[in-house]
């Protein structure tokens, strides 16, 4: 039995998160305003496709951490490392990882990899806090230092060749 294994793709999503959205902190009658960040999508291709489509926004709020909607899924389309060896599979995984910035800060708790069917989206990660923030001067520096921060949502398709 001949096998080959090609990583066909590595792909990136990034989803930036919200950089002032903690509209519920409140410290001794101090207030802040709230704003957004959007989603970015980096792909990168060798002999297949994987097309992602992403969208949503982390809250970090104090006491808790949740999606304001999520959608994250991939579709696959590719072969194999030659078009006479059609018989084979493709496992499809993902991982999510944090800048430095935001770990110092949050952690995934559950859902950082698995696998994926194409055009499904992926069950959303879920995070905890390590670092939260407890005054108004804690709050401004996780602010400030996680303004930029990405969730990097990284896509493969490994195909495997099985015929003989």
């Amino acid at each position: 039995m001949k096998k080959t294994k090609i990583t066909v793709l590595s792909a990136l999503a990034c989803g930036a998160i919200v950089a002032g959205g903690f509209a519920a902190w409140t410290f001794s009658g101090d207030a802040s305003s709230a704003q957004t960040l959007g989603v970015s999508i980096a792909t990168a291709n060798e002999s297949g496709n994987v097309a992602i489509e992403a969208e949503g926004t982390l809250q970090l709020d104090q006491g808790s951490i949740t999606w304001d909607s999520f959608d994250v899924k991939a579709t696959y389309t590719g072969g194999s490392d030659s078009t006479e060896n059609t018989d084979g599979t493709v496992v499809r995984t993902y991982t999510v990882s944090l800048d430095d910035a935001l770990d110092d800060y949050i952690e995934i708790s559950a859902n950082a990899s698995g696998n994926w069917t194409d055009g499904t989206t992926i069950t959303a990660p879920t995070f905890a806090w390590v670092n939260e923030p407890h005054n108004m001067t804690e709050y401004n520096t996780m602010k400030s230092a996680i303004e930029n921060s990405k969730i990097t949502f990284t896509f493969s398709a490994d195909w495997t060749d099985t015929a003989e």
